[in-house]
């Protein structure tokens, strides 16, 4: 089982991840990042899409849990989440120092959260 991060009010279930260029999956960074069931894009941090030199795919206007707008290049990557590879993901990046992993990446595991004992667990299913 992985534990929920304290760093968060309240904690949240975060796990570290492998972000792969999908042209050169030797361009690679581990990323710590949120599992959150209502997103309907993952997030990278912007140093991370710098650092891979990703391209961008197209523009996508978003809305926050605030109701905040913004609008916001897509781009592609693999990844690598608790040893298992989900490819062909599509991302934005923001000034953030956490990524976000959302339901398209989660609808690829079975997910078991256990709030009240702060774990929960990740399976290929």
């Amino acid at each position: 089982m992985l534990r929920y991060s304290t760093e968060f009010n309240p904690p949240a279930p975060v796990l570290d991840f492998i972000v792969y260029c999908p042209v050169d999956h030797g361009r690679a960074a581990r990323v710590r990042g949120e599992l959150d069931s209502g997103a309907e894009i993952s997030v990278l941090p912007q140093e991370i899409v710098d650092a891979l030199h990703l391209v961008p795919r197209r523009l996508m206007i978003t809305e926050g849990y605030d109701g905040t707008q913004g609008q916001w290049a897509t781009y592609m990557i693999d990844l690598e989440v608790e040893g298992y590879p989900v490819n062909d993901v599509e991302v934005i990046a923001l000034p953030r120092k956490n990524g976000i992993l959302d339901r398209d990446v989660l609808n690829c595991f079975t997910v078991t959260l256990d709030g009240k004992a702060l774990s929960f667990e990740m399976m290929d299913p």
